[in-house]
């Protein structure tokens, strides 16, 4: 029989090597998040379709789609997004995120997991 003690192990490569691969993953899946959206953003002058962005946090511990970005479509975003009764051309709608996360939550949430697999 054999027996050994281990008294201190360094983590730090394998930390920083999953923080990397989940950074990733976060970027890869808000780009997919934004593009998976778009096709719902209404277009009226086409600047709040146009200027949707992804976010990832400094920490690298979440990531944000956010539309809106610019001086222009900031104006009506918000009023865009919550307004239900305006009528917009079909597959454009309000709440689009909320629509499009319905519909491909799941794939996201796989993607996310595949794209961290990928990396580690």
């Amino acid at each position: 029989m054999m027996n050994f003690d281990v008294r201190s192990v360094n983590t730090s490569k394998a930390q920083s090597k999953v923080k990397a691969a989940v950074e990733a993953a976060l970027g890869i899946t808000a780009e997919n998040v934004l593009a998976d959206c778009s096709v719902y953003v209404p277009v009226d002058t086409g600047a709040l379709h146009d200027h949707g962005e992804t976010r990832v946090s400094k920490d690298g511990k979440s990531a944000s789609v956010v539309w809106g970005t610019d001086e222009q479509s900031s104006k009506y975003a918000r009023p865009v997004y919550y307004c239900t009764d305006k009528r917009h051309d079909p597959p454009t709608r309000d709440h689009w995120f909320d629509y499009a996360k319905g519909l491909r939550g799941d794939a996201w949430r796989g993607m996310f997991a595949q794209a961290v697999k990928e990396r580690l």
